[in-house]
This record gives C-alpha cells, structure tokens and sequence, in this order.
C-alpha cells in the first residue's frame, strides 16, 4: 500500500526570513519541530547527510540537506515503514488581481 501525506503551512514572511529555521532542527533553538506535542528530533551529527536520528519510535537517516532550503529523511524504523519525510521551505507568489 501506498501513501502520500502532505501538509503544507503557509507562513507569510519572506524566504529569507524563514529560510534558516531548517538550519536549527533538532538543536536547542529549534522552532520548526513542536516538541510540546511530539518527541522531540534528535540528531546526534547534526544536520548533515547520512546522520541517524528521529523522534520518538520514529527513527530515520538524513537523505539530503541543502541547508536554508529543505531536509529529507528515510526512514530506518519501525518496520513497514519505508519512505521518506521531507521537508521544504518555498516561496509562494501571489497574483495581484485585476
């Protein structure tokens, strides 16, 4: 089976504001990850690619990192699930209407 699972947050502020929230995930001053709602993320080596982390029973590797732009994750375990999460800051543009 599978599944496709996308949430989107629009946020409105400038790319360059928001681009280094990424850069802080999983440290002391992160402010993407809601940790008052969830296990907090950890990653031991920091965010960099092929560093094994997660968040509660949720363990995963970093795939790819293009710091201030997005993350992605595979997931390690738990068993069956096999995929990935990704995360990804993009600046919408917005049509003025006639």
């Amino acid at each position: 089976m599978k599944i496709t699972n996308i949430h989107t947050r629009v946020v409105h502020q400038g790319r360059g504001k928001l681009s280094g929230i990424l850069d802080y995930l999983s440290s002391k001053d992160d402010q993407l990850w809601t940790s008052e709602q969830w296990p907090p993320m950890i990653s031991r080596k920091g965010l960099s690619e092929g560093a094994v982390g997660g968040n509660g029973p949720i363990k995963y590797s970093i795939r790819k990192y293009v710091p201030g732009n997005s993350i992605e994750f595979k997931f390690i375990k738990p068993d069956g699930f096999n995929g990935t999460h990704t995360l990804e800051i993009t600046e919408l543009v917005f049509k003025k209407q006639k």
